[in-house]
């Protein structure tokens, strides 16, 4: 496997694409996209901010915390929500997370089909990570979030590809990702392994760290462009010391006999990878056995794990 292979425009688009739409068509008519209870409270929310052309701060919904601080960290995904709705109700609330998911997976595939010589093995990435993703697939922000998720770890490849960092106007995504899922901090973490690999790998050490260093600044400012500022930018750290963590579903460990899908994606990579003789630079390795810990850690990280 080679990164560096030339792209192929044509065969590249034909097998992701296919295998992008015939998840967008089942998730379309999916039922499970709606077997989460935080979905309608989701399209409330945007629901109140569209009337009102205002982003709350105190909570206008609950009996027991009414009035009480609130911030709405996903506010711009639950306009999308909302307005969704409001266009074709379910069904397009539907179509709006299948292209999501469609979307997300297209550019991983197409990610693969630039590094993979056999297509089988481009399908094969892209099922073992549909096969992860399924049990999270439910109508809720973080769903919006995964394209910018995969698009921003193709980016950061992508320049590491080409020795450099990514060009400033990547910093922009953020914009958008802060406003959608709390997960845009993830992303800006993101950014260190890939800036420490390329100071290790790279000769010329003041060029690498001031060419990093000005992308990872314009990427934190643009992603504190938020109703909440600072606030904003701190509040995935709230959640994740929250004394009530342990008893929310997706925030319990991974216990294997759970989770098959995960178990059966881990049961077959790990062996192809090392019958392949993959090779992992050491700064990636770290990061891999950072994102497993984080998979077993936490239910919903696994999701991150098969995105990166």
């Amino acid at each position: 496997m080679d990164p560096k292979r030339i792209d192929r425009p044509g065969v590249d688009l034909a097998l992701p694409g296919a295998i992008g739409f015939a998840v967008l068509l089942y998730l379309s008519f999916a039922a499970a996209l709606f077997n989460d209870g935080d979905t309608s409270w989701h399209i409330a929310a945007g629901r109140w901010m569209l009337d009102r052309a205002a982003i709350p701060d105190a909570d206008p919904f609950s009996l027991t915390h009414f009035g009480q601080a609130w911030t709405a960290h996903e506010w711009l995904a639950e306009i999308v929500m909302a307005a969704a709705f409001d266009l074709g109700s379910w069904n397009a609330l539907s179509l709006l997370f299948a292209t999501a998911v469609a979307a997300t997976l297209v550019i991983i595939g197409l990610e693969a089909r630039r590094c993979a010589n056999a297509p089988a093995t481009v399908a094969a990435i892209m099922i073992g990570v549909f096969i992860i993703l399924v049990p999270y697939i439910v109508a809720r922000p973080h769903l919006l979030a995964w394209p910018l998720l995969a698009i921003w770890t193709v980016a950061l490849l992508r320049a590491r590809e080409a020795d450099r960092a990514p060009a400033p106007a990547w910093a922009l995504l953020m914009l958008a990702w802060a406003n959608l899922h709390g997960s845009f901090l993830f992303g800006l973490l993101l950014i260190l392994p890939f800036a420490l690999e390329a100071l290790i790998a790279g000769t010329r050490r003041m060029a690498t760290i001031i060419a990093w260093g000005t992308f990872a600044p314009l990427s934190l400012p643009a992603a504190m462009v938020t109703p909440h500022g600072i606030e904003g930018l701190l509040f995935p750290f709230k959640v994740s010391a929250m004394s009530s963590l342990p008893l929310i579903a997706e925030w319990r460990p991974t216990v294997l006999a759970e989770n098959p899908g995960f178990e059966l994606v881990l049961i077959g990579a790990f062996p192809f990878a090392l019958y392949k003789g993959l090779r992992v630079p050491p700064v990636r390795l770290l990061l891999l056995a950072l994102l497993l810990h984080m998979a077993f850690a936490h239910v919903r990280h696994q999701a991150v794990l098969a995105i990166v």
